[in-house]
């Protein structure tokens, strides 16, 4: 994206001859008629953190002015007129110190920097965290805890790929990069679901899985469920879905699945996810802010402030209700007429044999759906045994 910039502008900076300041500690190393001339760079949209001072020498870029300004006192003395001044309110007299937070001068940094960090007023009073709840008795312990605890640089710690080595930041865009080297499978995988689920008809419910009954809310999130919770966990899930002899299957992914089943860790090893710098100050005010809404709720809840949906709204919401409860109940009855207690896997119409309890329920919705749709009434027990045992 090309950024446009606003032309520069140049500053020049000229000697006082009547100011009288002589406490200002500067070397003198550049005539007083010379001329101090820098480039500022306008920002052309407003944004907070461009730097508008650049350096005239080093061409460094700063926030603020008077950053600026020590750097060129530090770093290039030898450009700087003793009675130049940078824009700063006053110079600063020995024994006298600048906050870096409220930009004013005060005799006692220390007693000071209670200003900016105590909570309460009197005695007694904690000196809080501006990054965290812990409090302290005195400043310079709050300062040892915050050097020790919030801005210590942690060294990250990356996701690979166990098959290409490739670095990834978290473990959720490793996953989604690993199917890459299981095209075959995965396509494989996503065809018999979606088999399955025309097999089942009413009993199937979107994005569910048909092995476990795992509901997810997109098709993406069925792919990585199906893939890493069945396909790469046991060889059975994964005949499940590709056929008990696994044929036409490439032989390298076939290496990749063995791999991985033999050794969980390369995919569901737990490891502590760091990053350079953990921004609780952040975190703190969105705890404030969500502390704030459970007292607006609370407060709207003691009014009694009701709120009516909408007539649309509660016709289609009765409306999901019906259909949800309707394919539950079809289901349970499936189950009721199909499945014999003294053994789960056998089917009691039919006596079809079958794996689990998981491939008995897509059987029962495959080949006798159709008897739970001719009976409007659910039968007792008793009777479906004395309809059904026999055939």
């Amino acid at each position: 994206m090309r950024v446009l910039r606003q032309r520069p502008i140049r500053v020049t900076y000229t000697i006082d001859e009547s100011s009288d300041e002589t406490d200002v500690d500067c070397k003198s190393t550049v005539s007083e008629g010379e001329l101090i001339e820098r480039t500022v760079n306008i920002n052309p949209f407003g944004q907070k953190d461009f730097p508008i001072w650049q350096c005239y020498s080093c061409e460094l870029g700063f926030r603020d002015h008077l950053d600026f300004y020590s750097h060129v006192t530090n770093m290039h003395s030898e450009f700087l007129d003793v009675k130049m001044k940078a824009r700063i309110s006053r110079p600063v007299k020995k024994g006298r110190v600048f906050c870096g937070v409220c930009r004013d001068i005060f005799d006692s940094h220390e007693e000071h920097e209670t200003i900016h960090y105590s909570t309460k007023l009197g005695k007694g009073a904690m000196i809080e965290c501006t990054n965290c709840y812990k409090t302290f008795d005195t400043v310079d312990q709050m300062k040892a805890h915050h050097s020790k605890a919030h801005t210590i640089v942690r060294p990250s710690i990356y996701q690979s790929c166990c098959v290409c080595k490739r670095l990834f930041n978290n473990r959720n865009v490793r996953d989604q990069h690993f199917i890459t080297h299981l095209p075959f499978i995965v396509q494989k995988t996503m065809e018999k679901v979606d088999q399955m689920h025309v097999f089942m008809g009413e009993l199937s419910i979107g994005n569910q899985c048909p092995l476990c009954g795992f509901i997810v809310s997109t098709r993406k999130s069925l792919r990585q469920h199906a893939i890493f919770q069945h396909c790469l966990r046991s060889f059975d899930d994964l005949q499940k879905f590709l056929g008990p002899k696994l044929e036409g299957i490439d032989k390298n992914e076939l290496k990749i699945v063995k791999k991985v089943i033999s050794n969980p860790d390369l995919l569901w090893k737990r490891s502590r996810q760091t990053v350079s710098e953990c921004d609780t100050g952040r975190v703190k005010q969105e705890v404030v802010k969500v502390k704030a809404m459970d007292d607006l709720d609370a407060s709207l809840m003691s009014k009694k402030v009701k709120l009516e949906p909408n007539s649309e709204e509660e016709i289609i919401l009765d409306e999901n209700f019906r259909e949800s409860q309707k394919r539950n109940q079809l289901r349970a009855y499936m189950l009721q007429i199909g499945v014999d207690p003294e053994n789960p896997t056998k089917c009691r119409i039919c006596g079809e044999e079958q794996d689990d309890l998981i491939l008995l329920e897509v059987h029962l919705a495959m080949k006798h759906i159709n008897l739970a749709k001719n009976r409007s009434a659910i039968p007792s027990s008793e009777d479906s045994d004395s309809s059904y045992s026999s055939t």
